[in-house]
């Protein structure tokens, strides 16, 4: 994921990661902060309490949802996707 971030910064392309929240904040806070530091993410990681996956139709995870530079949302798939199968979508997502 970090490698995935750092060369969609390079295209002008933002990356995050979204947790979910289940049970109590604090406890998924902690959760949460605990993956990243274990799997050394540097990318940001946010923590939704359902909002966002409701705000994007995201009902299974891994979610990937390509937003183009004017905000709008180019793609959601679902399901595990390789480095060049990302790449590849973040590139159409950059010249939607």
């Amino acid at each position: 994921m970090d490698k995935l971030h750092a060369d969609a910064d390079e295209l002008g392309v933002a990356i995050l990661a979204i947790g979910n929240e289940r049970g109590s904040h604090d406890k998924a806070k902690d959760k949460l902060a605990g993956f990243v530091r274990s799997q050394g993410l540097s990318l940001p990681v946010l923590l939704d309490d359902g909002s966002v996956a409701r705000a994007y139709g995201v009902g299974a995870v891994p979610a990937w949802v390509f937003i183009d530079p004017h905000g709008h949302v180019s793609q959601t798939l679902t399901g595990e996707l390789s480095y060049d199968q990302l790449l590849e979508r973040v590139e159409k997502a950059r010249q939607h």
